[in-house]
């Protein structure tokens, strides 16, 4: 029971992803392609999977982009890592950056 526990919320952690990463469409489309990613800040969900989580993290699109280059890895707010599923490999003021365990990639 408690693998299908730690499933949903791997599962749930994409469909957030996959709502994070239409907002950093939208935001570098309206920024415009000359504009610097660094520059560009966006209000992204907390990829935690949690069904109850409705917190937020600003970064820059850049930073968002760069954690992103490898598909098993979210960024989550402070407090919010599940050890189970998970691994730290960053840790930021406002954001961790997890990375998934092979059996819940």
């Amino acid at each position: 029971m408690e693998g299908s526990r730690f499933r949903r919320l791997a599962e749930n952690e994409r469909l957030i992803r996959d709502a994070n990463e239409e907002a950093e469409l939208v935001a570098v489309d309206e920024a415009g392609r000359k504009a610097h990613l660094d520059a560009v800040e966006v209000e992204f969900f907390c990829a935690c999977g949690r069904a109850d989580c409705e917190e937020t993290i600003v970064m820059s699109v850049a930073e968002y982009s760069s954690v992103h280059e490898m598909p098993n890895r979210f960024v989550v707010v402070p407090g919010h890592e599940t050890p189970e599923i998970e691994r730290v490999v960053e840790r930021h003021d406002t954001y961790v950056v997890v990375e998934k365990k092979p059996e819940y990639r």
